[in-house]
């Protein structure tokens, strides 16, 4: 006997199986849908039967979606999209949903805020997502995002993603034009350690890349205040707090000098999308970002 591998996956089950990996849980996915526990939990195992792969795990008391759950997640999304597109196409009406673009607020105001000017005043309509690193690349993954901009100093090339470069950046220290450093052509790591800066919590990527590198040479960070964000952190900077280390992509409020760091490895702005068929919106959002 023959073995075909694989079913085609029923489409009901995959609808089931994207509202159950949205809302995190039977309980909920019941609730939108409707229906029962037992079935949706029935729909669920059936799907990852006739697709041969664990869709999701217990974590705890959670439940995560395994990296053949996240794909499957991802292509329930397309496939909705593209039902929802060939209706409108049938009906003579054009798909209005605008390509959606997810990452974090310092590619938002600094990397991309020109290209998203230029085509808001063209016109075009892009929805916006502002999260967290890892989350950015999950969102792009699972289809809840048709664009990502991710900040890597190790671009990983993550499986199933196309990604293109869209700026480097180097770390600069922000200094009030007062600080003593103001006057300096250039900061060593070592130098970070001399005076209480303002850092980003513990577990962000840059405090992690400077604590990381300074314990390397044996010496370690001082913490004026702990601060999310890079306006919140250059507005305390200009507000002569103390000193922080940036990306030279930001924009310095007045009176606030930015001194070029040395030691840390410069920041790769990438655009990432899933590899195989994009809408055209979404096409035609990723030349834009790119041109």
């Amino acid at each position: 006997m023959v073995n075909d591998g694989p079913t085609t996956p029923n489409l009901d089950f995959l609808r089931t199986f994207v509202v159950f990996a949205e809302e995190g849980g039977f309980a909920a996915a019941a609730r939108r849908l409707h229906l029962s526990q037992a079935a949706i939990h029935a729909q669920v195992r059936k799907l990852g039967e006739s697709l041969g792969v664990t869709l999701y795990r217990r974590r705890g008391r959670g439940l995560v979606l395994t990296e053949e759950g996240r794909r499957a997640l991802a292509f329930g999304r397309e496939v909705q999209e593209r039902c929802r597109d060939f209706a409108s196409e049938l009906a003579g009406v054009e798909a209005v949903r605008p390509p959606s673009l997810a990452l974090g607020e310092g590619a938002l105001l600094y990397v991309v805020d020109q290209a998203l000017r230029a085509l808001v005043d063209a016109g075009a309509e892009v929805a916006l997502q502002v999260r967290s690193g890892p989350a950015i690349l999950a969102a792009v993954q699972e289809g809840a995002a048709d664009l990502g901009v991710v900040a890597e100093t190790a671009p990983s090339g993550s499986v199933g993603l196309q990604n293109a470069l869209l700026a480097v950046s180097r770390s600069v220290v922000a200094v009030p034009g007062f600080h003593p450093w103001a006057r300096r052509e250039r900061l060593e790591l070592e130098d970070l350690a001399e005076h209480p800066l303002i850092a980003p919590p513990a577990g962000a990527g840059l405090r992690d890349r400077v604590d990381a590198a300074l314990a390397e040479r044996g010496r370690r960070l001082q913490v004026a205040v702990e601060v999310q964000g890079w306006p919140a952190t250059l507005h305390l900077v200009g507000l002569g707090i103390g000193p922080a280390v940036v990306n030279d992509v930001c924009r310095l409020p007045e009176g606030v000098v930015a001194v070029p760091l040395e030691g840390l490895r410069p920041v790769e702005y990438r655009l990432v999308r899933r590899e195989g068929r994009s809408s055209a919106g979404a096409a035609r959002l990723w030349d834009r970002l790119l041109g």
